[in-house]
């Protein structure tokens, strides 16, 4: 099933849409802001970077704690859910690049403790504006805050493989 994503200028404001419905919507307090806020079964969210260089975060629902997403030194980006304290499922996602290394276009994977493709993101840019579908593999397939945390994730990593181009 094909789900778009749909930002405004400066990335601040999202929306997923389904079947030409729109399922969810999801904005950050600003546009240089680390946080994003949005209401999913109404429950709210807030994913909120632990510190100032943002390389991770902690996700809030409904104000408690339930997860982390983030990059590791080895440059693996995950989303890690935590019940009770601790962990109970590591999403881990990958990044493929279909056409070759200097299109634009990427596809994200992200993959369960298993290995399994739990979703796919196609990312690119057209006429200065960004193109992002998502493809979901199980057909049972409601956790759309999952697709909001990879969302994040694929910020993350532009945000830290441009700030590595600045500094090379």
């Amino acid at each position: 099933m094909d789900i778009d994503v749909i930002t405004s200028s400066f990335g601040r404001e999202f929306k997923i849409i389904k079947n030409n419905q729109v399922i969810l919507k999801g904005s950050r307090p600003k546009w240089y802001s680390l946080e994003t806020h949005f209401f999913f079964k109404s429950k709210s969210y807030q994913i909120k970077a632990k510190n100032f260089w943002g390389r991770k975060y902690n996700i809030f629902k409904s104000g408690l704690i339930v997860g982390e997403l983030g990059s590791s030194w080895k440059n693996e980006y995950y989303i890690s859910i935590v019940e009770n304290g601790s962990e109970k499922i590591r999403y881990t996602m990958s990044r493929k690049k279909p056409r070759g290394w200097f299109r634009i276009e990427s596809l994200y994977i992200l993959n369960d403790n298993n290995g399994n493709c739990i979703l796919s993101i196609n990312y690119n840019w057209k006429k200065w504006k960004q193109i992002i579908k998502a493809d979901v593999k199980e057909s049972i397939y409601d956790n759309y805050d999952l697709l909001i945390y990879t969302l994040i994730l694929i910020s993350l990593k532009h945000r830290n493989e441009s700030s590595g181009a600045a500094a090379g």
